[in-house]
Formats: structure tokens, sequence, C-alpha cells
């Protein structure tokens, strides 16, 4: 298996989501299982933990992980890493830093589910953006875009990116949770065929709003949590490998 680290389109897309629900199917397979958040931005106390890194540490049963591996840069200021340290006053980055968190983690877990931060050219440093630590850490990417209307241009973007800074892409996940409710948005089929044609990558999920599937046992209905649901819409051993 190989860690994995899911990066998506743009913002607020569901990457923390996806994330869990990943963390979620590894450990529900017996998987020993990691979580890392390198940068947190829009955090109202840096001293706490973001409620996105504990949503992922609960969903892969890692809440006993050391915090500052977790999650080891965290920005009171809602922007990247790079805006909150020249405009905000705040920490720069340290990517040697970030590097031994995540070889810190990859050493406690069988597999490391890193989230980023943004889309993929959101920058950490001058000069340096999230699909170059996605490069540097070695790892595989997915890729969480939307169904909502410009989400092929979104999409096709973040894959070349990608492609520049030498990632290896192990698919697609489609969100059909992100966007307002009353979005203009894509057919899932018709998506899909146009996602996979044009940026020549699978597609390894499709994710519904969750307030409209639920698992039925023996004709009851059993709640899950979102990420729990998640995860079993997607099939892990092709994001991580066997």
């Amino acid at each position: 298996m190989e860690s994995v680290f899911v990066t998506g389109t743009d913002t607020d897309v569901g990457k923390t989501y996806i994330s869990s629900g990943i963390a979620s199917a590894l450990c529900r397979r017996g998987v020993s299982v990691g979580v890392m958040k390198p940068f947190a931005s829009g955090c109202s106390d840096v001293q706490v933990m973001p409620d996105d890194v504990s949503a992922l540490a609960t969903a892969a049963n890692s809440t006993n992980d050391p915090p500052n591996l977790m999650c080891p840069y965290r920005y009171m200021m809602a922007a990247s890493p790079y805006t909150a340290w020249m405009r905000g006053g705040e920490s720069k980055a340290d990517i040697s830093h970030v590097l031994e968190c995540y070889e810190a983690l990859d050493a406690l877990h069988d597999v490391i589910v890193v989230e980023g931060v943004g889309g993929v050219r959101t920058p950490i440093l001058r000069s340096y953006a999230v699909s170059d630590l996605i490069a540097d850490m070695g790892i595989p990417a997915v890729v969480v875009c939307s169904d909502v209307l410009g989400t092929i241009n979104h999409t096709i973007m973040t894959v070349e990116s990608c492609r520049r800074s030498n990632v290896t892409i192990r698919g697609i996940i489609i969100n059909g949770g992100a966007g307002h409710q009353n979005s203009v948005r894509y057919d899932r089929h018709v998506l899909e065929q146009d996602i996979e044609e044009l940026c020549g990558l699978s597609i390894l999920g499709f994710v519904p709003r969750m307030e409209v599937y639920d698992h039925h046992n023996n004709g009851q209905n059993t709640q899950q949590t979102p990420p729990q649901a998640v995860g079993r819409l997607l099939d892990v051993s092709q994001i991580v490998g066997h």
C-alpha cells in the first residue's frame, strides 16, 4: 500500500469529507491509518487542533497521534500559507519540517492520508506550491472535484499542474455534495465520461449528498457517520494499492 495525498480543484470542494471517507474505509479493512493536514488556515486558535484535522483523526482512529505531527502549521488568517506569512505576519513554512512530520507519522502507520490546503497551485512559499509538496513527499495524489458547472476546466488545470510537477495521480473522485444546492450540475455519467476522456484518468468514485444516502441493513435504516458512508462508496484498493 502507498500513502496518498488528497488534493482538490479548489477550496471547499470536500477534501476533508473525502479524506475522512478514505481513512474510514481503510480502517474497516484493518489497516493502521495516520492522517496529516500540513497546513490549516482560518483557525480561531492556533493552539487548538482544527476541526477538520480532528475529523480526519477520528475517522482514522488515530486521535492519539501527536497533534503537531498531524498539523504542524496552523494559521489564523484564512488564506494561503504564503499570504498568511507575507501579509499576516504568521510563521513561514519550513518544508523540511513538514517532510519530517510526515516521515514520523509514516513510521507509526501502514498508510498516511494527507489532505492538502486549497488547490494544487496554492502557494506555500513564493515559488513553492502544494503540487511541489506532493512531489517532495513522493506519494501519489487523488483529485477531488465537484459536479458543478465549470468543474471540467478546474479539473483539467489541476491535473495538468500535477503532471508538470511530476506528481502521479491515482484518479478523480467526484463530490456531488460540493457547492450550493441550487448550483447548475452536470449529469453524473456525462461528467465521468468527459473527465476520463479529457484527463486520461479513472473516476475512483462518485459521492452524492449524504442526506440522501443511508445504509439499509435487513430492511432497517442504520445511520452511519459521513466518513463511513463515503468510505463505502470508494474502492480504496485503487486509491492506495493492494
